[in-house]
């Protein structure tokens, strides 16, 4: 069971625990990358909950709804992190969610569990140098088509 026993109360207790708005594609989604989704995804989605989109997430898994927007104290997920129900995430073994993250995935279903405001931020970007060709040199053929005589013949290039 893990420490957190002010946050805890709070949960319990009711209290507002942020007046600032949680951004879930810069807050919370990399909380779930790093801990979640490993497991939780799309292609496996352990207990049937898929973390790896909002759309996924609000929808629940095998056993109900992991989220009940503005009540954190009674979020499947959070009594899940927090220690409070059974399976404990993330699993033995795995490194635990920090309090600050709590309280942000906390303040988060406290705000009504919002979804990522317009398009989602790229997160996986192939980093390839900008190469120019020579200006002398024959550009690559990509099709070719001959006539049926084999006197004439098409070239395509870019």
């Amino acid at each position: 069971m893990r420490s957190g026993l002010p946050l805890l109360f709070s949960l319990i207790a009711g209290t507002a625990l942020s007046a600032d708005p949680v951004d879930y594609a810069n807050d919370v989604l990399p909380i779930f990358r790093a801990h979640c989704v490993g497991c939780h995804n799309s292609e496996d989605a352990e207990g049937g909950l898929d973390m790896q989109s909002h759309d996924g997430l609000v929808k629940g898994g095998d056993s109900g709804l992991a989220l009940t927007p503005g009540e954190p104290s009674s979020s499947r997920m959070l009594l899940m992190v927090t220690g409070k129900l059974e399976p404990v995430m993330p699993p033995e073994g795995e490194v635990p969610l920090s309090e600050d993250q709590i309280a942000t995935l906390a303040a988060w279903i406290e705000q009504g569990v919002p979804g990522p405001q317009g398009e989602m931020p790229v997160t996986h970007q192939l980093r390839i140098p900008a190469i120019k060709p020579a200006a002398n040199i024959d550009l690559p053929v990509t099709a070719i088509a001959f006539s049926a005589d084999g006197a004439r013949q098409a070239v395509a290039r870019f």
